[in-house]
């Protein structure tokens, strides 16, 4: 984060970076958002209050590293316990008869439903998304999803209608802990998708307090849960071979233009890279040449793996939510997407993603080559 400081006329830079151990080691900066995480202190009385000098800030961050690691000891020490109370859980079967019933019913009276349950779960649970009430928390375990319909580009309705069909495929031929689809709407004016609740927290803030054994087991369940994800066929047939979850364009903000074109599906890895290399300069398409041209399984992908869709409950993983981005994609997709998110938390992409994931170094570095010519978002 850059911390400006002015004083009268002039000023003073600081460069404040974060600690890998902190109280919450998963924050990252959003890609295209690092203005709204800047601060600018203006100093009115400048011969009252010098700005601070460099030196003591420096000397405040060692000691905050070892007091942060004493801090950790501590809770470690405790053990794990539930952040919340008990959750009002629905069993699969009165889930599924709940379910039948209530998609017979009018989609007027569903829509008015579920804009009355958004303002009982802001009310009860409050918002917990950077754009509030993107994501609404509702009793019995659920979550409802909402947006505006309409707009520039695919917009919210694509996102949504990706998501449950992504997680329709993953409830049906897998055993990966993820939210099941109750109902999916759009409208001219909204979208909404209604599912089940993950129980867990996200790994990022567990991260700092895991031993070494429960890291260990964490990369074991998620080779588990990518091994899974990767025998999901695709039923869209061979001018669909790269494509979203729901067998249209894909949708995926790491590729230029994916939220305004739906024409986005490929036939072969070889089309794809084509694509990937459309808006590169083609006195660089040497440089990403030999990479792209080795070939890998086209397979079932999350799309967006980092560690706010990974959830654990007591050092164990618990779901994977956010199914958004999913699709089948060449393989190494996302181990390389995990670090187009997220550059900055070490033990995360080393300890965690370095063991789960093949080695696709070469992948990695190559992508890192072209998203020097990805837009923000898509």
């Amino acid at each position: 984060m850059a911390t400006r400081l002015e004083e009268g006329e002039s000023q003073q830079d600081y460069a404040l970076d974060y600690c890998n151990v902190r109280p919450c080691p998963s924050f990252s900066i959003p890609r295209g958002m690092e203005d709204l995480y800047s601060i600018t202190l203006k100093n009115r009385c400048p011969g009252l209050s010098p700005l601070p000098n460099p030196g003591l800030l420096e000397i405040h961050a060692h000691f905050a590293r070892g007091l942060t690691w004493m801090a950790v000891a501590e809770q470690m020490k405790g053990g794990w316990h539930s952040a919340e109370g008990p959750m009002t859980i629905l069993s699969s079967s009165t889930l599924r008869l709940l379910k039948y019933f209530w998609l017979k019913m009018p989609l007027s009276i569903r829509t008015q439903t579920y804009l009355l349950l958004r303002r009982v779960g802001n009310y009860f649970y409050g918002s917990n998304t950077i754009i509030p009430g993107a994501v609404t928390r509702l009793p019995f375990n659920l979550y409802l999803k909402f947006g505006v319909a309409g707009g520039v580009g695919r917009g919210i309705a694509t996102a949504h209608a990706n998501q449950a069909r992504a997680m329709e495929l993953v409830e049906r031929y897998t055993q990966i802990p993820a939210p099941r689809t109750i109902d999916l709407i759009s409208t001219p004016k909204y979208s909404f998708l209604l599912m089940t609740r993950a129980p867990g927290t996200p790994l990022g803030p567990a991260l700092h307090r895991m031993t070494n054994a429960e890291i260990i087991q964490l990369v074991e369940d998620l080779r588990r849960c990518l091994w899974q994800m990767r025998c999901i066929p695709n039923p869209y047939g061979p001018q669909s071979t790269i494509c979203s979850a729901h067998g249209e364009g894909c949708f995926d903000y790491r590729m230029n233009n994916s939220t305004y074109k739906d024409n986005l599906k490929f036939e072969s890895e070889a089309k794809f890279n084509e694509y990937l290399l459309s808006e590169v300069p083609e006195s660089e398409h040497e440089k990403a040449a030999p990479v792209l041209s080795i070939p890998h399984q086209i397979c079932f992908a999350h799309g967006d793996l980092n560690m706010r869709n990974i959830l654990v409950d007591r050092g164990r993983l618990s779901g994977i939510v956010d199914w958004e981005n999913a699709g089948w994609l060449p393989e190494y997709w996302d181990y390389t997407k995990i670090h187009y998110t997220n550059k900055w938390m070490r033990r995360f992409l080393d300890d965690v993603v370095g063991n789960v994931f093949p080695d696709y170094k070469k992948e990695l570095e190559n992508e890192r080559f072209l998203w020097q010519w990805v837009r923000e978002f898509g």
